[in-house]
């Protein structure tokens, strides 16, 4: 993220430098017609995760500071900062005519997934065809991220046809629960990624975005 570094990340220096990378080599191709964007956006974002798949929510070290800058302090600065990197981001993506796909962070159980329906398997649980947790727990965060990403939108000052966010959670959950399993395939392969049935999920509105232009 432009401005921002993680330092709760083993190999945080590299980030930055990557993601400038990135933007310097779309600056010199501005044939690229189409940008998408997608991060475990809440481990930059807030100083904890949570709640979990037990709705624990705990304090977890990953959060992104200004590589050049003191610490922030508290939420609202912190939220505030990553909103105007995230705008720099999207700015730079765009360039003068690119569209850029936002994509919000997964739905995060923060529990392993194959692990904890191995565990009822062992217990002598039957295979279940579909499986979730309470939507609550992944709104607790996602409500506050998708604020921001509306706030880093809006700060840009692209038209609206330049930037599409994309919020993966409508495709995982329902008005009560988000999925962890569905028609037996379990579409998590840890805590926080998704499994190849969990990407297969995601990508269908991705990819509708692209091709309505």
């Amino acid at each position: 993220m432009a401005g921002l570094i993680n330092t709760g990340q083993t190999r945080a220096a590299q980030c930055p430098a990557f993601n400038a990378a990135v933007l310097d080599w779309l600056d010199r191709h501005p044939e690229i017609t189409d940008v998408v964007l997608f991060a475990t956006w809440n481990s930059f974002l807030f100083d904890r995760s949570g709640p979990d798949l037990t709705g624990h929510m705990r304090r977890d070290g990953f959060y992104s500071v200004p590589v050049d800058g003191p610490e922030l302090a508290g939420d609202p600065a912190r939220e505030a900062a990553f909103a105007a990197a995230l705008a720099d981001t999207l700015t730079r993506a765009a360039g003068d005519s690119r569209h850029v796909t936002l994509v919000a962070a997964l739905p995060r159980p923060d529990i392993s997934v194959p692990r904890h329906f191995a565990a009822v398997l062992w217990r002598g649980a039957p295979c279940l065809d579909r499986a979730g947790w309470p939507r609550a727990h992944a709104d607790a965060l996602g409500d506050r991220a998708r604020a921001v990403f509306a706030t880093a939108i809006a700060q840009t000052g692209l038209a609206p046809d330049r930037v599409q966010l994309i919020d993966p959670e409508q495709s995982f959950c329902d008005a009560a629960s988000c999925d962890l399993i569905r028609d037996g395939k379990l579409l998590y392969s840890d805590g926080n990624h998704p499994s190849l049935p969990g990407t297969a999920l995601m990508l269908p509105p991705i990819v509708a975005d692209i091709l309505s232009r």
